[in-house]
């Protein structure tokens, strides 16, 4: 995470308590995939529902998400998914 902010500043702080993007958009990746081992499929949906809403937040979100999903080959079709809930 702190190499990617460092070389993506879009990533970086946003608001006044230094929460950084890349964090929110792990974090909300990451209740999906926890939601999904514990076969609690309408909190994967939620949480999918979560981060689509912070991708879609404002264009620093999109681009932070484009540079991570692409680094972790994250397909822009499920992407594309989370963003229509």
């Amino acid at each position: 995470r702190r190499i990617t902010v460092n070389r993506n500043d879009v990533c970086g702080s946003y608001g006044k308590n230094g929460t950084r993007r890349i964090d929110v958009l792990i974090n909300d990746y990451e209740a999906i995939g926890a939601a999904l081992d514990s076969g609690n499929t309408s909190g994967a949906t939620s949480a999918a529902k979560e981060l689509g809403k912070s991708i879609n937040r404002n264009s620093r979100f999109k681009s932070c998400w484009r540079k991570i999903s692409r680094s972790k080959g994250i397909s822009t079709s499920f992407t594309s998914a989370v963003g229509s809930l």
